[in-house]
């Protein structure tokens, strides 16, 4: 942080909102890989030696699944920006959209 740079003051309510937000074992994720497990697939989660970190990697069939939630990923439907810190979470989200392309290339090309 530079010398001009003041912390925000967050909300207490804010907080406790962002700290629910899970990274990983999302309750979609665990109802998605509860299914792939009934139906015989074996996966690998949340695999760090794969680009992107996928939530399932499946390396014998060569396929990753990503689960990703509407907030974070600029769902057009879904996505409710806050109105605090409102350029903050526009350049997290459109970065966020960026890096989830590359990725996606990255795979449909591989």
């Amino acid at each position: 942080m530079s010398k001009n740079t003041k912390p925000t003051k967050v909300s207490p309510a804010r907080s406790a909102t962002m700290r629910a937000v899970k990274s990983k074992d999302s309750k979609i994720e665990i109802a998605v890989r509860k299914r792939l497990f009934a139906l015989g697939y074996r996966y690998r989660k949340n695999d760090k030696k794969l680009l992107g970190v996928p939530d399932v990697s499946m390396k014998k069939r060569q396929t990753v699944i990503f689960i990703d939630s509407c907030f974070w990923h600029g769902c057009k439907l879904h996505c409710r920006m806050p109105n605090s810190n409102k350029k903050y979470w526009v350049n997290k989200i459109e970065r966020n959209i960026k890096r989830d392309s590359e990725v996606n290339k990255h795979y449909r090309k591989n």
